[in-house]
């Protein structure tokens, strides 16, 4: 509960933090996407929401818009979190375009006088407090790389999707005792003791049964099945010359340097030069990934996700535009594909019997957990560490711990141990058994101490406004799962997913 003010400064962005979860964080799309397989160059629609076809040019421009909302929203932090927003790139646009159509069927508008209000208001527009011409012009020439009509666009549609969320939030609110409770939950601790019964410890007790591991096989089979693969060609032309080990020395001069130098091959290979005569031409080696999967990719390269996903859309033989990368510029060529594989259970035997040896090492650790809380109880005794002794159990206290922690010494991330060592009173204070990923947990609670409800008062407007945050979020997610799936998306891109 109350995830949310894990977060610094929530009672602060609160509302931006809502608008960031809904309408920004649609992915990146980024240089990569200059290398278009053939397949969508020729794409005249993107795909279909409610029956009707998206024109593929309405999918790239919204495409083109994400990169200003992420840009703004993360700033100098862009670059080292582009790999997380590439993930999910088309789905997450198909939602924006979602949004758009349903805030048009509701006849939602923006005025010209409201949008220029909003950007002369934009703080990372303005010089102590004042909308600076200069710096807009700057920062969408420089920073965006923006026309201002594509900006504005950009900006209207937010105000589009905000008055969206406006309208499917209005009616959200928030009680004192919902926000007494909360803040109580948030700021009690507890410290209990545990035995934990260890699933590596009851390995060495699985017997091996060759039949059961086929049937764990036959019922496991998609754990084991080899995924698609591609192996690829690649010419790098790095920003960073031979001469020059510092990164940090590179010049525009390099960084035009290495375009130029691309940019000659590649229109090279557009006229029909083998591959390997162009890299022995211009003095360049020519590097190869190894096979590799979209579940394990090849990270060496410098591949961005989305550019990863472009490479698994060619074809044995075809060469890509020049692609930007982190280091530099790259031409790449596919060199072979694996299509998925189901292996039969003679080729992955040894990883079938790991994989069932282990789930059945866990259901002996729930068994002796649960045989042991069971024993413990009988004793009707208070004192824990003293039965288990007795029992010749480990006990292990934990450090006093409140609900929003993520990570429990010895233990590691185990939500389901601290959701029952908070349901834990000092009139019952044994546990149910517990899961985690190191094996099972017998609980009991030491002590608690309840929450200092003094500043509450000083504190009420930090945990009303986290609130609020976490059930608009929720009523707007769910809003949209229903206006998804009555929405019938249907992709025309290659290799997404509705």
């Amino acid at each position: 509960m109350l995830k949310v003010l894990r977060k610094k400064g929530v009672a602060k962005k609160v509302l931006w933090f809502l608008a960031v979860i809904i309408i920004l964080a649609f992915g990146v799309f980024g240089s990569a996407y200059n290398m278009e397989s053939n397949a969508e160059k020729k794409l005249k629609h993107a795909g279909k929401l409610f029956g009707k076809k998206v024109p593929y040019a309405e999918f790239e421009n919204q495409l083109q818009q994400t990169i200003i909302s992420d840009k703004l929203n993360y700033e100098t932090n862009f670059n080292k979190i582009k790999h997380l927003l590439d993930q999910d790139r088309a789905q997450r646009t198909w939602v924006r375009i979602l949004l758009l159509q349903e805030a048009a069927r509701r006849n939602i508008e923006i005025s010209d006088e409201a949008l220029v209000q909003y950007i002369s208001t934009y703080p990372k527009f303005q010089i102590d407090g004042k909308f600076n011409d200069m710096l807009y012009k700057d920062i969408l020439k420089n920073f965006l790389g923006a026309q201002p009509t594509t900006f504005e666009e950009c900006f209207r549609d937010k105000l589009k999707i905000d008055k969206l969320v406006d309208q499917e939030t209005a009616s959200i609110s928030v009680s004192d005792e919902d926000t007494r409770t909360a803040f109580r939950q948030y700021n009690e601790k507890a410290q209990v003791s545990y035995i934990l019964f260890a699933n590596d410890d009851f390995k060495n007790q699985v017997v091996i049964d060759e039949d059961q591991a086929k049937k764990f096989y036959e019922a496991h089979k998609n754990d084991f099945a080899t995924p698609p693969m591609v192996n690829v060609e690649y010419l790098r032309f790095d920003f960073t010359p031979k001469e020059k080990k510092n990164p940090d020395d590179v010049t525009q001069e390099d960084r035009d340097a290495a375009w130029n130098k691309a940019y000659n091959v590649s229109q090279e290979l557009k006229g029909k030069t083998d591959f390997t005569e162009a890299a022995k031409t211009n003095n360049l080696e020519i590097n190869e990934s190894g096979f590799f999967s979209l579940e394990q990719p090849n990270l060496k390269a410098g591949w961005p996700f989305e550019l990863i996903q472009q490479i698994f859309a060619m074809k044995p033989g075809e060469i890509s535009q020049m692609v930007e990368t982190s280091q530099g510029y790259q031409i790449l060529r596919m060199k072979e594909t694996k299509a998925a594989a189901m292996p039969e259970f003679a080729e992955v035997k040894d990883k079938v019997l790991e994989q069932w040896k282990t789930t059945e090492a866990a259901k002996l650790a729930k068994a002796k957990a649960e045989e042991a809380a069971n024993k413990i109880r009988a004793t009707k005794s208070s004192d824990f560490a003293k039965i288990a002794k007795d029992m010749k159990f480990d006990v292990t206290q934990t450090p006093s711990f409140s609900r929003t922690e993520n990570y429990l010494p010895k233990l590691g991330p185990a939500p389901d141990f601290m959701e029952k060592a908070f349901i834990l009173t000092t009139e019952n204070p044994l546990s149910e058994v517990a899961e985690t990923s190191k094996g099972y947990c017998i609980i009991h609670l030491d002590n608690r101490s309840e929450a200092d409800m003094t500043n509450f008062d000083k504190e009420k407007s930090k945990f009303e406004n986290a609130l609020l945050l976490e059930k608009k979020t929720k009523a707007f997610n769910d809003f949209l799962t229903r206006l998804r799936m009555s929405a019938g998306l249907e992709s025309y891109l290659p290799g997404d997913k509705k």
